[in-house]
């Protein structure tokens, strides 16, 4: 038996979540969107969230453009953000401004390829809701193109949890060159995460 259950996984269910936990607690927290992330998935910004003042994808942005991971790649393969992944959205835009190419993942079945995107506007809601590009093609073939990593939870060695679609591990087994980046807010940041064998960790995770 629970000791709190929590009815939606918003910034107030998973404050309550949280502080219940420090307190020793036994929680259930019940959302109805997928991999339950509440309203927080919705959100822009996030101002106050568990003491965490005012914390945005554009600040994080800069960060990411200023690694030297991001000032050596000619093309960055993407994602669109899907629930309370980092708003990429700006990021990417920001990237076609610089002069680089950018492409996203659309699943086939168990696979995923990168598409190229010069307008972002062209996507519609495809895998489990999460958006992709409305064409196939162009296919990006940049074997060194610079991956942005979705996810959940990251740990500081590299280390993620994502949808658990297995998509981005397949991917980078086929190509394993490419340099990995994960951007996420600092309440996605363990210290250490459980890993299985086939997981890849992340070159580099940048919060904020």
């Amino acid at each position: 038996m629970k000791d709190i259950i929590i009815i939606g996984s918003g910034p107030a269910g998973l404050s309550a979540a949280v502080y219940g936990r420090r307190a020793g607690l036994d929680i259930l927290v019940i959302e109805k969107e997928y991999c339950g992330t509440g309203q927080i998935a919705e959100s822009g910004q996030v101002d106050n969230y568990l003491g965490i003042p005012g914390i945005d994808g554009y600040s994080l942005g800069e960060k990411f453009r200023e690694s030297d991971a991001y000032q050596k790649a000619k093309t960055i393969y993407g994602y669109l953000p899907y629930n309370q992944e980092v708003r990429t959205v700006a990021i990417l835009a920001q990237a076609l401004a610089d002069g680089k190419q950018v492409a996203v993942p659309k699943v086939y079945g168990e696979d995923m390829k990168f598409i190229l995107l010069p307008d972002l506007t062209r996507v519609s809601k495809g895998y489990a809701g999460i958006p992709e590009p409305i064409d196939d093609g162009p296919v990006a073939t940049d074997t060194q193109a610079l991956v942005l990593m979705p996810g959940l939870v990251f740990d500081k060695a590299g280390h993620r949890i994502g949808y658990g679609g297995g998509f981005y591990d397949r991917f980078l087994s086929r190509e394993p060159d490419h340099p990995t980046v994960a951007l996420c807010y600092d309440f996605q940041v363990m210290d250490r995460l459980e890993t299985e064998e086939f997981d890849i960790p992340v070159d580099l995770v940048i919060w904020a």
